[in-house]
């Protein structure tokens, strides 16, 4: 997560309340999908965003957007909007915790997002090869790459942040005897 984005985060939930805390997520994703041996789709992107909540005198607030910019627009309005609800909301209480830092990652032996187009193309034409030759007829095959990236900071001082690769393949393939259907994974 880039240090601007937290930055900017924790300048959002400074005077929010009692306690406050926010979540930002980015999502980096590479996809590739193949039917019957053309490539008929590939696609990069980026999704990242935040949400934020907070308590002051028992009343619950929370904001969200996937303009990590607009955050600091965002706060003040949810801010004065919680402070009108405090006379007619339920009193909510929170545990005394202390402050706790962490950040946990998956170890790549190669770096996800650096893998080769090409590598991706030429692993889907090799598995729809494979199928085709087994008496397949109709083939699609779906690889997903992401890379997610978590950051939770709060007004107590907690900050955790973890970076996590994940790989996704979906398939769907018949034959022209029989048709079963199998689905694997978790």
């Amino acid at each position: 997560m880039e240090s601007f984005h937290k930055d900017l985060a924790l300048k959002s939930i400074a005077n929010l309340g009692q306690y406050s805390e926010a979540r930002l997520e980015s999502r980096q994703v590479r996809e590739f999908a193949m039917k019957n041996g053309l490539l008929i789709a590939a696609a990069a992107y980026k999704h990242e965003g935040i949400g934020i909540r907070f308590f002051d005198k028992g009343s619950l607030g929370f904001c969200s957007t996937n303009d990590v910019q607009n955050i600091a627009k965002m706060t003040p309005a949810a801010g004065a909007m919680v402070k009108k609800a405090i006379p007619a909301s339920e009193v909510y209480k929170l545990s005394q915790e202390e402050a706790f830092k962490a950040e946990y990652s998956i170890v790549e032996k190669k770096r996800l997002m650096d893998v080769a187009v090409e590598d991706c193309v030429e692993l889907l034409k090799n598995i729809d090869a494979s199928l085709a030759e087994g008496g397949f007829s109709s083939r699609f095959l779906s690889l997903e790459m992401e890379l997610i990236d978590k950051t939770f900071i709060n007004s107590q001082g907690s900050e955790i942040h973890s970076l996590i690769p994940r790989v996704n393949f979906h398939y769907l393939f018949t034959n022209d005897v029989c048709q079963r259907f199998w689905q694997k994974g978790a």
